[in-house]
């Protein structure tokens, strides 16, 4: 980890006024109150002026979930306690409907368990006594407390809202320490928990979390973020290794493509935009399309591999014989396309919920893809990205909104503690700088005065055990991300007191924590203070006519340090498993030119016609070595 430069602290919060902004979400908020006055005001037409006591219920089941069971609900009635029950059933049903559109997309599920209700209501009307005055007294009731609601919602609508914009103090720099230079064993260790899970056969998934495949424990974003921190450790510490790294990062994006993986996408399409298709790709999906071209983007700039720059090179094959072929290229003139074209903004990450955390990850992979290609495509949907971020994501206390409904424009109250004001900053520090940084400000501002273990939250959203894990390493890679070394150091003595990292067959892993959460304690204690915007500014001038490590044997070599510096190939390494003679191949040597191998003395020798050469080398412990063209060694 790299020191902290700057430590916020002091955040106080002033306002200032903006012109009216453009604010669809509040725009669909208005139509949803108009539109649930409309059906308030259709059903006291059907409740007062229609004489049949099945219509009556269904009419007073429209005003609310479960309501038309209160049309028999008279007091001095027998059934009074089971008709509240029956209410109350079908409003926590309805709750739960909620619960599963937010989960899984299914716009479907609420308005079907809404409807269901109140015909069951009327049905059940037929069959039982009822209180004509009780009921009169509940539709009129029902029909006030609507038009309340409605109007109040309309009215919270800010048209010229307040914004924060925080005075951040910068505290005296602290004294720089020194940037880490290799991996530890330890580290290393730890990214054999990655490697493990990539190296295996692609149609295997052994070691992943298998829980669900629309939410946060989906394994598509386990591999994403294992790619993630595998190209955040080559972009620091193994820029000149080739061998298994690629290897594994090649297997992470051949997983993305199993149809196991992204199949989910045929139930999203249809219960939540409605369409019938399997291809995970055309509509608005970022959290597949987004964090996929991430994927490729940061190992595009960080390995110098264009593999999936060519035509039909990301091939998503379905078992009836379905062949969607795409590319990096098509996936960032994709995504940059339908931000030009979406009236929010920003993209749905899942049919009608938009996050910002979703987008930032996407917004990452546009701008990596323009600095490798020469192309402007973030340039073009900066602007908009920010209005809307700013004027429908960050609320009046600061506080970042965790994602709106398309549909209706209603927000979810911010929750998942403070993991969801702390790691978007990871992202945005690579697109927004200045966004990042003023959030980062208040999160660490919040967090000075909290109880911390109140802070996190205490779900690890990798796999949904209770522990919080999650919340301290994506936290932890935020910090490092943003330069700060005091928060980051402070959440991963956290994360090892509640998830001790431990040692089994060679490899670390956290106890008690997800895979997701493993990947991002490796971003975090690897990182560097902005390591990722580092990466998305990379214009991927990997040099292949350098040295590099092309091929040792995993497990048995670990390497712990690869890099081309001056005119030398510095490399460390470790045995993974017994000490001994281990074989090493190079490339991007000169052809039938004398190298000098540095290791536990000088060892020559000769490249081949190819630039190969193949090496032993006797590991025992740490072993650091040094390659120079002979007679170049300074």
């Amino acid at each position: 980890m790299q020191a902290k430069l700057n430590i916020f602290s002091n955040v106080r919060p002033t306002t200032t006024r903006t012109t009216k902004p453009h604010k669809p979400f509040q725009r669909r908020q208005r139509l949803m109150c108009g539109f649930y006055l409309t059906l308030c005001l259709l059903a006291a037409v059907l409740y007062f002026w229609v004489g049949n006591p099945a219509i009556k219920a269904f009419a007073l089941g429209l005003f609310a979930p479960g309501a038309g069971f209160l049309y028999w609900a008279s007091s001095t009635s027998p059934l009074f306690i089971i008709a509240l029950l029956a209410a109350l059933v079908c409003f926590a049903a309805f709750l739960l409907s909620l619960i599963i559109w937010f989960a899984t997309g299914n716009i479907l599920l609420p308005p079907f368990v809404w409807l269901s209700s109140a015909f069951i209501a009327g049905i059940a009307s037929t069959y039982f006594p009822h209180d004509t005055a009780a009921g009169s007294i509940f539709g009129v009731s029902g029909t006030i407390a609507a038009l309340t609601l409605g109007f109040w919602g309309a009215s919270k609508v800010r048209p010229h809202p307040v914004e924060v914009v925080p005075q951040l103090i910068k505290a005296e720099a602290k004294e720089e320490t020194a940037t880490k230079e290799e991996l530890s064993l330890s580290d290393v260790q730890h990214l054999r928990l990655l490697y493990d899970r990539a190296l295996q056969p692609i149609d295997e998934f052994n070691g992943f979390d298998w829980r669900d495949q629309f939410q946060t424990a989906a394994v598509r974003y386990q591999i994403n973020f294992a790619s993630y921190a595998l190209s955040t450790v080559q972009s620091g510490y193994l820029s000149a290794f080739k061998g298994y790294l690629d290897t594994a990062q090649q297997n992470l994006a051949a997983k993305q493509q199993q149809e196991r993986i992204w199949q989910y996408w045929k139930l999203e399409n249809l219960w939540g935009n409605l369409k019938i298709g399997a291809d995970p790709v055309p509509n608005a999906n970022i959290m597949y399309t987004g964090f996929v071209a991430a994927q490729l983007a940061y190992y595009q700039a960080v390995s110098g591999n264009t593999d999936f720059d060519e035509a039909g090179s990301f091939v998503c094959a379905s078992s009836s014989g379905e062949r969607f072929e795409y590319s990096l290229p098509d996936f960032i003139e994709l995504l940059t396309k339908q931000y030009k074209q979406s009236q929010f903004g920003l993209l749905a990450c899942e049919p009608n919920w938009v996050y910002p955390l979703c987008n930032a990850i996407t917004a990452t992979s546009i701008k990596t893809f323009d600095n490798l290609q020469g192309t402007d495509n973030w340039n073009e949907i900066k602007h908009s990205f920010r209005k809307q971020l700013e004027s429908e994501f960050i609320r009046n206390d600061g506080l970042l909104t965790p994602f709106r409904s398309t549909y209706t424009g209603l927000a979810i109250p911010p929750i998942g503690g403070a993991v969801m004001q702390s790691f978007p900053c990871l992202f945005l520090n690579s697109i927004l700088p200045d966004i990042a940084e003023r959030q980062w400000a208040l999160f660490r501002n919040r967090l000075t005065n909290k109880n911390w273990d109140r802070a996190f939250w205490p779900i690890d959203i990798g796999n949904y055990s209770f522990s919080r894990a999650s919340s301290y390493a994506a936290t932890a890679a935020a910090a490092v991300e943003m330069g700060d070394l005091d928060i980051a150091e402070r959440v991963i003595e956290k994360l090892d007191e509640a998830c001790p990292l431990t040692l089994e067959a060679g490899v670390r892993h956290h106890e008690n924590a997800s895979l997701w959460a493993n990947c991002l304690s490796i971003m975090a204690r690897n990182g560097q203070s902005g390591m990722l915007n580092k990466i998305t500014e990379s214009t991927g001038t990997v040099k292949a006519n350098n040295p590099f490590i092309k091929d040792v044997s995993y497990p048995e070599v670990l390497v712990a340090r690869a890099v081309y510096e001056k005119d030398h190939l510095h490399a460390v390494l470790y045995p993974g498993r017994e000490a001994g003679f281990k074989t090493m191949t190079l490339g991007g040597l000169k052809p039938q030119i004398h190298y000098e191998l540095h290791a536990n003395g000088t060892h020559v020798f000769q490249a081949d016609a190819t630039g190969e050469a193949v090496l032993n080398i006797d590991l025992k412990g740490r072993t650091e070595m040094r390659i120079f063209q002979q007679g170049g060694m300074s």
